[in-house]
């Protein structure tokens, strides 16, 4: 493990129990399947980083890929410019939405490219969302940020927040996102209701070390959670447990666990494994897979962690599903060996 930074320093001295978990070297096999962004265009490998194979070529700087999301039926949805691109495991196109725009809270169309992307746990709808910024002649700006809820059979608009943003479905009708203008507000949002308060960065969790959390992700099971976190020390993901209580997202106020360092300011994206017992995000030099092993986060597992790289340096954006990557073709059968040459034929008599 490598020396902690300030961030994860202060996390250690503030809550106890946590650790800094570096980042970084050869992880165990898994029949499950990462996709992520690479120069652009949209990837797949397993966790373990065998199988790495692009998906999609048309990706640029000018209209690149962004935010995939795996299907348990293998599928990927992911952001091209305003549209919704959806692709078979081997990366043929079989759809593509332009959802309406969304609006403001003033009413107005955004006209700003969706940031961020993600899927219902039973593949019907995503969450397609706008980090909305609208200045008016006098000065005057909107800071929305902007999620709507679209039918993947349709295409169509199911339903919009204008206070949710970065936004992670908890389940098939409940997403959880920071508020558009009080980024520290963590909120929770049920499709056809406006989103409501769970707690406020710096208040009711992390006290007195105010931050801004994004990049959400919760585990299959609904005992973790973890989310890409910026203070004025640095960037983290910041793992939780959760446990059911009575507040809005159904859960007690969460408990911290890990910080996971270094990682992208943007794009590290956290994703758990299927099983929730790993975790991969992106950092500055590869995405890399941790492994919490059996116990989860108690019990000293973010001492016990062990890191791994899985991907080079520029992939980010990972999301992680339990679709298997399929093994590479067999060998190719040795050839047949070549028939023997013929016999010489005898040379004729010598001339008498």
């Amino acid at each position: 493990m490598t020396s902690p930074s300030p961030l994860s320093r202060r996390g250690t001295v503030l809550a106890g129990v946590l650790a800094a978990v570096a980042l970084g070297a050869p992880a165990a096999a898994s029949a499950d399947t990462i996709v992520y962004v690479r120069g652009d265009n949209v990837w797949r490998m397993a966790p373990d980083g065998q199988g790495k194979k692009a998906l999609t070529t048309d990706g640029t700087s000018a209209s690149k890929y962004r935010r995939p999301r795996i299907a348990d039926d293998g599928t990927i949805w992911a952001l091209k410019g305003k549209d919704i691109v959806h692709l078979s495991y081997d990366g043929t196109k079989l759809k593509q939405l332009t959802p309406a725009a969304p609006v403001d809270s003033e009413g107005v169309a955004s006209d700003d490219d969706p940031e961020f992307l993600d899927l219902s746990p039973d593949g019907t709808k995503l969450a397609y969302g706008v980090d909305n910024l609208r200045c008016k002649d006098d000065g005057s700006c909107n800071f929305d940020g902007i999620t709507a809820i679209i039918d993947v059979a349709s295409g169509k608009t199911l339903s919009q927040d204008t206070r949710l943003n970065d936004a992670a479905f908890l389940t098939n009708d409940k997403l959880i996102g920071s508020d558009g203008q009080w980024e520290r507000e963590v909120r929770v949002d049920t499709l056809g209701g406006p989103s409501v308060l769970w707690y406020t960065d710096g208040v009711e969790m992390h006290a007195g070390q105010p931050g801004v959390s994004r990049e959400f992700a919760i585990s299959r099971d609904g005992s973790k959670l973890a989310a890409l976190r910026t203070i004025s020390g640095g960037v983290a993901v910041t793992t939780y447990n959760l446990d059911a209580g009575a507040g809005p997202a159904g859960y007690a106020l969460p408990r911290l666990a890990c910080y996971l360092q270094p990682v992208n300011g943007t794009g590290a994206s956290p994703t758990w494994s299927p099983d929730g017992t790993k975790l991969a995000a992106a950092g500055p030099t590869s995405i890399s897979v941790v492994d919490f092993g059996a116990s989860g986060h108690d019990n000293g597992a973010c001492e016990k962690a062990k890191a791994v790289d899985v991907a080079p340096k520029g992939a980010d954006q990972p999301d992680w599903g339990p679709y298997p990557v399929p093994p590479p073709p067999p060998p190719a059968p040795p050839a047949d060996p070549a028939p023997p040459a013929p016999p010489a034929p005898p040379a004729p008599p010598a001339p008498k």
